[in-house]
Formats: structure tokens, sequence, C-alpha cells
């Protein structure tokens, strides 16, 4: 079904007597939670984000921007992707706590990046295609720096049990730790290395994203216990609830 909805004409939601629902790790500048496509700030500041010129830039995106109804659609997502709001906890004063920052999501990864990563060798041969995702994000234009690092490592973290939430008949294939990409631009977005490496990514090569790319976009491996040792240095390995 087709949502019809403008965003400029939503409500802003009253969080006055209940926080947004969201987590954080304990020792984590910023929380992650749902994107709430029912609210008017929520959205403004997602369709902010898919229409600053420096992040599709960043992103090599091309076509037009999103109408509402398919940015809507884009944030609902499927089985096969899930998106992460990453919000204002520790690294945020005021007003902006609890709001969005930013944004992670992490889908399939698409048959011809996957053809190429086995050519290469970096994705193991006991891996299946459809245990190996993709890892994108982006910040909010003006949000404070340090969040989405933050964002997500806490993304990954609880990635496994929302992969498995959305679709039961593949719970075999994302298994607790699951295959996770991240090709990097280092010519035209050279600071997206530093977000990956200190949410536990290790460079493993380089090859094209697309057949018509003029250059080689840097490939990065998740390394869980890297994320874990990260996550855990110094910071107690429960989790509490993060208040707007």
């Amino acid at each position: 079904m087709t949502d019809d909805r403008q965003i400029d004409d939503l409500p802003t939601a009253d969080y006055s007597t209940e926080s947004r629902k969201q987590r954080r790790v304990i020792g984590q500048k910023s929380a992650v939670s749902s994107v709430d496509r029912g609210d008017l700030i929520d959205m403004i500041r997602m369709r902010m984000i898919d229409r600053d010129p420096e992040i599709k830039a960043k992103m090599a995106e091309t076509e037009a921007d999103q109408t509402d109804q398919e940015l809507f659609s884009w944030i609902k997502g499927n089985r096969n992707e899930v998106l992460f709001a990453i919000r204002g906890s520790e690294g945020v004063e005021g007003e902006e706590r609890g709001e969005l920052q930013g944004w992670v999501q992490v889908y399939d990864l698409d048959p011809p990046q996957s053809a190429g990563l086995r050519n290469l060798e970096i994705v193991p041969a006991s891996v299946k295609p459809s245990e190996i995702f993709e890892i994108s994000y982006a910040k909010l234009p003006g949000a404070p720096e340090g969040q989405i690092a933050s964002g997500v490592r806490q993304a990954l973290l609880m990635l496994p049990h929302e992969l498995e939430q959305r679709d039961r008949r593949r719970t075999a294939s994302y298994k607790t730790e699951p295959f996770i990409v991240a090709f990097i631009d280092l010519k035209e977005n050279p600071e997206s290395a530093l977000v990956v490496e200190r949410a536990g990514f290790v460079k493993k090569g380089e090859m094209k994203y697309e057949s018509g790319d003029d250059h080689n976009h840097a490939v990065y491996v998740l390394d869980w216990a890297k994320l874990y040792r990260i996550l855990h240095e110094g910071v107690l390995p429960n989790t509490t609830a993060a208040n707007r």
C-alpha cells in the first residue's frame, strides 16, 4: 500500500510523558532506535539528509530527491534491510537530546559486488551470498561531531536480532555475527574511513563498486572481535535506555 502522507502535515510527537524507545550502550555518545515515520521532526530531518548536496556527492547519488512518499517507503524498509536512527545522547546538549542526528542502514549486498569480493577472495567460500550485507550511513547536516561512529557501533551490535525479527525464514543466514562490508571512496570521502575503522571494520582490499567507476573503492570488512573490544573497553557490557 502506498503511503500518501506529506511530511509537512505530520504532527510533532509528544515525548513529554514517555521517552522515545531507544537503546544506548553505556559509554557511547549517541543512542539508536527506529525512525518515527509519524513524527514531523524525525521526518524533516530525514528529508534534510536525503536532500543535502554534500551527502549526495559522497554517496555518488545522482538521482533526484526522493518524494515524501518514496522517503516514507524507504524508511519503512523490508526484510532485506534495516534502518536505524542515530539519536543524540551524551554527545549533545539541551533540545538535541533524543533527536535524530543521522542514520545507519544495513542491507543485502548486490550480486555484482558480492561476485567482486569473491574474486578478490575477501569473502570466504563458506559464506553464502544471502549472508553478505553492506552498510551505509549519513549524518544530519550541522549535527555535532563524534556521534556517527558511536551509532554505527551500536546498530551493528543490535543488527542480528533485528534481521531475525524481520525474516525468521533466514534465521540461519543471519547467525550471531553477519558478514558485513563497507565500500569507501577514499578519494571523495576519506573521513568515512575513520567512521568504519572506529566501528570495528578493517580494510581488506580495493575494487570498483560499479563497472563504470574510474577508480577503486576501499573494501572494509567488519571484525566482530575488534567491535567488541571497542565497545567494551572501559565500559560495562550491559545497555541502558537513553531518555529524550
